[in-house]
């Protein structure tokens, strides 16, 4: 088949679409539990209790941050994998 025959990799185009909103999502994710460690830092509430919470909230905001970059870079990876174009058969064409 000749690349005349081809059609667009919608798939491809899906990724690279839908990567920006990942980012900004990714960032929410990694932020997602700052005013809470904020306020608690700042003595908003003083016990054993707290200090266990928030050091479970700071492991928490961390792994939400890392896979959250994880899941933006295998979107990116993916993208960059992608032909541009694919037969017209191919299950990419007909991405949705």
């Amino acid at each position: 088949m000749t690349d005349d025959d081809k059609v667009t990799n919608e798939y491809r185009s899906a990724l690279g679409t839908a990567t920006p909103g990942a980012r900004t999502q990714a960032a929410n994710a990694r932020s997602a539990f700052s005013t809470v460690l904020s306020a608690v830092n700042a003595k908003a509430w003083v016990s054993t209790t707290a200090d266990a919470f928030s050091s479970t909230c700071t492991s928490k905001q961390s792994s939400a941050g890392d896979a959250a970059d994880d899941c933006v870079e295998e979107m990116t990876s993916r993208h960059s994998r992608e032909p541009l174009k694919v037969d017209k058969t191919d299950y990419r064409a007909t991405w949705y």
